[in-house]
Order: C-alpha cells, then structure tokens, then sequence
C-alpha cells in the first residue's frame, strides 16, 4: 500500500486494523454554511466506518473513546466560496474546552478560491473524554460537505495508537 489514505482503506477500515482500539471515519452529509467571525461545529453525519460505534452522528456529532489510550485525529475540510485575505481554521477541541485544541489555518489568495485545511493531532483520551471538530472564518463561507479523502469535501478519521 502506498502512504496516501484512500476511500476503499477508510471504507473498510483498514486503517486502524492494527489497533485493538476504536477508530471511525465520518464526513459531512451536506455543506454547512459559516457565519462570519463565528465558531461552527461541524456536522459530521455520515458514517464511513465506526469500528466500536463511538461517533456519535445524530446527536453531539463527536467521538468519545471507551478505550482509554491515545487517539490520532485527522480532520480535512474543504472551504469555498473564499475571497482574497479570508482567513479559515479548522479546529478539534476536547471535551468542550476551547483552551485543548489543536488548529490549522488557511488564507485564500485569490478571488472565489477553495482552501482545504488538513490537522493532525493527538490526544490521551478516557471513556469521559469527547472530541468535537469546529470550523471558523472571518468571512460568510461554505465547508463542503460529501466528500473523501480523493474527493472534494471534509473527512474526520481517528484510531487508537496506543
């Protein structure tokens, strides 16, 4: 297998097989809609693969582990509708708290520009522990939604790596 991630690998879940742990991948079922100036979360409902049933995707839309260990999260989103200086961030926080996160960020250059934002991060997770992913830009835009890691659109992935 070469080192990019695929849909049939999320699809069947082999990443992750070699953990004894959780792993999930879910993506948007639609585009959400960004206000201005203002934290969104997103909207992940759509199940690729949930390997303990631990996402939550009609409720909360978040991943709480019932394995303790150390989880790595991987979330890409796809913005549109950008304009020059717009500025995106794509952020995972832990259990609510908007102080244990981690974030990328993107600027568009251009006019009507596309900007995917891609973060990796990880985090010592317990059975009380949640994880939620939240969009944000200065400007009124779109996250796309139906997408894969080969497609256009935003994708969550996580697995127990130790």
């Amino acid at each position: 297998m070469s080192g990019i991630i695929g849909d049939y690998q999320l699809k069947t879940g082999v990443i992750g097989q070699g953990s004894t742990g959780p792993s999930f991948a879910v993506m948007p079922s639609a585009n959400l809609s960004l206000s201005a100036d203002t934290h969104t979360k997103m909207v992940f409902n759509t199940i690729i693969f949930d390997s303990h049933g631990c996402f939550d995707n009609s409720t909360n839309y978040r991943f709480s582990p019932n394995v303790p260990g150390y989880y790595q999260y991987t979330c890409m989103m796809q913005f549109s509708s950008l304009t020059a200086g717009d500025s995106i961030m794509c952020t995972v926080r832990r259990d609510g708290n908007s102080s244990l996160y981690n974030n990328a960020q993107g600027r568009a250059n251009g006019t009507s520009d596309t900007v995917v934002s891609t973060l990796c991060t990880y985090f010592d997770g317990s059975s009380a522990d949640y994880i939620e992913v939240w969009a944000y830009s200065n400007d009124t835009n779109t996250v796309s939604g139906q997408g894969g890691v080969s497609t256009a659109g935003s994708i969550l992935w996580a697995t127990k790596i130790g």
